[in-house]
């Protein structure tokens, strides 16, 4: 295997880890302001795909419209699903958090199967994503780029309205400090809202943009609950810029695996590099390296 070729799978990881990072990134955000872990996650990346799927597919909507359709129905979700399914769970024991939210995931992909069906469903490429072109010897996807560059302003703008916000602030504070940000005027129970509608936004954003490479549906919620939550233990949960890294991270390191390996070994040496990294780093690789 050639310098092109490595190159080529480190295209590959990158483009993955992007979608992971988004994830990632929205399990942190979660943890952040409610101490939960959303095992429920991937259920949200599911619904993202199938929706962008029905509105494009079958009502014929422009790509932009589904994107920015995707972003607001994950948003008002995140309201919900605060509301209904985490406020009657969130004083309970995490272990019981987790099995409530491991049955929403659960309902959910079994109610999406009936509606969809089973099997993965093909997802049109994205506008101008049809023929792949060439860099010198490195051949690009350009529905590789979509992933990216749409990976890429989700990240930034969310990390933008977290620390440049007063929205973010709020949250922020929430986060670091729940009863002195209840004594500044802070409404707890909306910026807990708040965490949820950015979260499942960019998960609902992370099913469309995974679609064209793993198609649609099937039965995905429990795998992308488990990247989500790998690449975020990975890079450190307690961070927002250490979830990416670890998304990113976690990315390229299935990409060398598959590559450089075995596919068939790739979720087994990924997930035996987690519990090695759970007993000697806990913290994750980069949370006490990066200042949030």
């Amino acid at each position: 295997m050639n310098a092109t070729d490595i190159l080529q799978i480190l295209i590959s990881g990158l483009t993955v880890g992007g979608i992971y990072a988004l994830m990632a990134l929205g399990f942190h955000i979660i943890y952040a302001a409610t101490k939960i872990l959303n095992f429920a996650h991937g259920a949200i990346v599911l619904l993202g795909g199938l929706l962008a799927l029905t509105l494009i597919e079958y009502l014929n909507l422009n790509f932009f419209l589904v994107l920015t359709l995707i972003l607001i129905i994950g948003w008002l979700f995140g309201f919900f699903f605060n509301k209904v399914i985490i406020e009657p769970i969130k004083y309970l024991s995490h272990g019981i958090q987790i099995i409530c939210l491991l049955a929403v995931s659960m309902v959910i992909e079994n109610t999406a199967a009936l509606i969809w069906g089973k099997e993965p469903l093909p997802f049109p490429p994205f506008p101008g994503s049809v023929h792949p072109f060439s860099i010198g010897n490195l051949i690009i996807q350009p529905q590789f780029l979509w992933i990216i560059s749409l990976t890429l302003l989700g990240l930034v703008v969310t990390q933008l309205v977290l620390k440049k916000t007063l929205i973010g602030k709020a949250l922020r504070a929430a986060a670091n400090n729940a009863t002195a940000a209840r004594l500044m005027g802070i409404d707890i129970r909306k910026t807990y809202s708040v965490a949820f509608g950015i979260a499942l936004s960019l998960s609902a954003l992370a099913g469309m943009i995974t679609s064209p490479i793993t198609f649609a549906g099937g039965y995905m919620a429990i795998p992308m609950t488990i990247k989500a939550f790998t690449g975020s233990i990975l890079g450190g949960i307690a961070g927002s810029t250490a979830s990416i890294l670890g998304g990113f991270l976690l990315g390229i390191m299935e990409a060398l695996t598959a590559g450089l390996i075995s596919t068939e070994y790739k979720e087994a040496i990924i997930m035996s590099l987690l519990l090695l990294i759970l007993l000697v780093r806990p913290q994750g690789l980069f949370c006490n390296k990066i200042q949030e």
